[in-house]
């Protein structure tokens, strides 16, 4: 029974890489490089047949035949397949958002952020295929969306940016004929954006389909992810940790600059931050350093072998999703296995003040050490792929059930732990640390409210922007997120929480024998899942010694 469960498993994998073959070469496959997925319809409603057969041959496996990492693995298969199959049955997102060029966008990066001449092939054979992947994702849009509508002219856009950067270093890295055939390829695919753009434009007035998810369709995904809350207890929480981390930072405003106000305390403190965006990105590899230095002088966790993250501008493609910073996690085989620490550049020096010093050494916490591209390279290299942190699939569904409680709650525990033990202490890093401890309450209130369909896209921006005096472009493109992802912005506190209240339950299974690093090891080297499931892993190693 095990081998048949292995090569189940391998089988399934294979064929979410086949399905994704963006995805593939981002994870380090290199045998669909020059694949798109399909456009059509009909290919990914058979994508949908397909998951619901896997999940019928996992059912069918008799646990009690399984050795226990078998058992885990197989219950996270399941979990995995039951929220994908709910949100294309029951919330068909595929064929309400209309953006052909995320995926295009992602299958084109996935190969130009690689080292060496050799990516340029592939990546041409991806753009020769492209208008036809595009003319097929017409079929798709049956009922789309204004708000995602309107993304995926974003998307286009900024895809139609992202071209001429491929073509330029095309231009200057292989001979001379084939980066002609390239750049050709790149004017194709152009044309073939602009004329989607035009359609898109076209169905934008009858784009009427609502992205809300609503109150039921809320609860069901909260009980597939194995979320121990409804959504109401999730938003009195978030309400609760909102007042009381506004109470938090009075003290901590305080004790920085009596009789001044939060909001005068935090201008101060945003105003340490470097005045050239080049600044910025060394600063970023200043304490991305200090950071790493840092868990191994401390011994927090078990650093992996081979492990490495660079810190590059963030592609113009992506920076309307995209206002600060964010991770682009390793490839998981493979010999290069470099992550990447994006950065946004501000859009005029106004916004320079969200790269202040004390949020880059916070951040750099969350998105590097110990938080997501360790936690991600560790997953990466359990030998059930099933584990990994990027299982082949959509974005969507991905974001949703991968255990995003344990994915964002260890980043934002990590950022709690690593100040605890020493890291950084001054009184301006304590207070913009709070001060996304708040942020991250909000984001709490906004997708339970968001997602409900109790507070609409304007009244989540206006709610953003007064609680956190973010600027209003950066609160659209969180909101617009948002949208896309619900049940995933409320992950991070609430994860952070779930991960701490997690750590006192093995506190009190394992006595003396406990130890944060065995906490911390387990947590990343066991692979990403709800915490539900890795709190059974820890019951197994408690009770076998």
């Amino acid at each position: 029974m095990e081998n048949a469960f292995d090569h189940l498993q391998e089988e399934f994998i294979d064929a979410c890489l086949k399905r994704h073959p963006q995805e593939a070469s981002h994870l380090g496959f290199t045998r669909y490089d020059s694949q798109l997925p399909s456009g059509k319809l009909h290919d990914r409603q058979k994508g949908i047949e397909q998951d619901k057969e896997f999940l019928e041959r996992f059912q069918d496996i008799d646990p009690e035949k399984l050795d226990f990492d078998r058992r885990i693995t197989r219950k996270l298969a399941i979990h995995k397949l039951n929220i994908w199959i709910f949100v294309d049955e029951t919330l068909q997102h595929y064929m309400m958002d209309p953006n052909a060029s995320n995926e295009v966008a992602s299958a084109l990066n996935s190969l130009f952020i690689r080292s060496g001449h050799e990516r340029f092939y592939p990546l041409h054979l991806r753009l020769e295929k492209t208008p036809q992947y595009i003319q097929d994702f017409k079929t798709r849009v049956v009922k789309p969306t204004k708000l995602w509508t309107e993304m995926a002219i974003e998307g286009a856009e900024g895809l139609l940016k992202f071209l001429p950067q491929i073509v330029a270093a095309a231009r200057e890295e292989i001979p001379s004929q084939d980066a002609e055939a390239l750049e050709d390829a790149a004017k194709k695919v152009e044309k073939s954006l602009l004329n989607y753009i035009s359609y898109l434009n076209e169905i934008l007035p009858t784009a009427t389909t609502p992205w809300v998810m609503g109150r039921e369709n809320f609860e069901t995904l909260l009980t597939l992810r194995l979320i121990p809350y409804s959504g109401d207890q999730i938003l009195a929480l978030g309400k609760k940790w909102l007042q009381g981390e506004k109470m938090r930072l009075k003290e901590l405003a305080n004790s920085f600059a009596p009789g001044k106000s939060v909001q005068e305390v935090a201008r101060m403190a945003k105003s340490q931050h470097p005045s050239t965006f080049k600044g910025i990105l060394e600063l970023y590899k200043t304490y991305i350093k200090k950071s790493r230095d840092f868990i191994i002088a401390n011994d927090i966790v078990t650093m992996p072998e081979g492990e490495k993250l660079e810190v590059k501008e963030t592609p113009e493609y992506i920076r309307y999703q995209l206002p600060f910073a964010a991770y682009l996690s390793a490839p998981a085989v493979g010999s290069e296995r470099v992550g990447y620490y994006l950065v946004t550049p501000p859009e005029s020096e106004d916004f320079f003040s969200e790269h202040n010093e004390p949020a880059i050494a916070n951040v750099s916490v969350h998105e590097a050490y110990p938080g997501h591209h360790i936690q991600i390279f560790c997953s990466n290299n359990h030998p059930h792929k099933i584990r990994w942190t990027s299982v082949p699939s959509d974005v969507y569904v991905k974001y949703v059930s991968e255990g995003t409680e344990l994915v964002e709650g260890w980043a934002h525990y990590c950022e709690e732990y690593m100040q605890e033990k020493g890291y950084c202490t001054s009184r301006e890093y304590l207070f913009i640390q709070s001060l996304q401890v708040l942020w991250r309450a909000i984001r709490i209130i906004v997708d339970v409210q968001l997602s409900r369909g109790e507070m609409s896209f304007e009244e989540a921006v206006s709610f953003m922007k007064k609680e956190t005096k973010m600027e209003n472009f950066a609160a659209v493109a969180e909101v617009k997120r948002y949208t896309l992802g619900p049940t995933y912005p409320l992950s991070y506190l609430l994860g952070k929480h779930m991960v701490k209240d997690l750590k006192k339950k093995v506190k009190k299974m394992m006595g003396s024998q406990f130890t944060d690093k065995f906490f911390h090891d387990t947590v990343v080297y066991e692979g990403t899942m709800p915490l539900a499931l890795l709190e059974e892993i820890f019951k197994h190693k408690a009770q076998s010694g």
